[in-house]
């Protein structure tokens, strides 16, 4: 028997059901578990997506208490990377260049030749000197450090100078000297006649 009676609010059915059995009690056990099994609401089960969520998840109802289990689909995991310190880079100190074992008193010597470049003010000017000596009389076109040093030893003049290769990498710069060798740094015309103007009377 069934009656659907219409209402202003909305729709409404109602579904009413009789039911006559006869047999033995064991029968009859199986006839009504059969029925609470047909009218037993189903399990539902939700899935919902959260966009927000950096891994997206599928919350499904256990069908039980209404708690929801969450778990993560394969195919949406994100590997992540973690972040790699940078480490900073050890300064490197610039080492003391050896000293030359080299003649610088044979004429003409380093000492005679600085002597009248009485004009010089600066380790600038010492540099150009003790590289146009080289070139000039020692037949030495390209200088390094340890002919630097060596030079500056020899003259005695101060030689605390950090890094001895820092003023040879200015004059380059300045286009004073020239490079060609990895170190070795060779004083051109320019540099030359820098020192002509340091001489005395120059």
């Amino acid at each position: 028997m069934s009656k659907q009676p219409s209402s202003r609010g909305g729709t409404t059915k109602v579904r009413f059901m009789l039911l006559e059995a006869e047999g033995a009690e064991s029968d009859l056990t199986q006839i009504f578990s059969a029925i609470q099994s047909a009218v037993k609401p189903s399990t539902t089960i939700i899935q919902q997506r959260l966009t927000a969520a950096p891994v997206e998840q599928m919350l499904v109802s256990d069908g039980t208490d209404g708690s929801l289990v969450e778990e993560y689909a394969d195919d949406d995991l994100v590997e992540v990377d973690k972040p790699q310190r940078n480490k900073p880079k050890a300064s490197r100190k610039p080492t003391t260049p050896e000293v030359l074992d080299l003649d610088f008193d044979a004429d003409v010597s380093l000492k005679s030749f600085a002597d009248i470049h009485n004009a010089i003010d600066s380790d600038v000017d010492r540099y150009l000197v003790i590289a146009a000596w080289f070139k000039e009389h020692r037949d030495t076109s390209a200088v390094t450090t340890a002919h630097i040093y060596t030079g500056y030893r020899t003259l005695e003049w101060p030689a605390g100078i950090e890094d001895f290769g820092s003023v040879l990498r200015y004059l380059k710069s300045q286009k004073l000297m020239a490079s060609g060798n990895r170190g070795e740094y060779a004083i051109n015309h320019l540099g030359l006649a820098k020192v002509k103007k340091l001489a005395s009377g120059g």
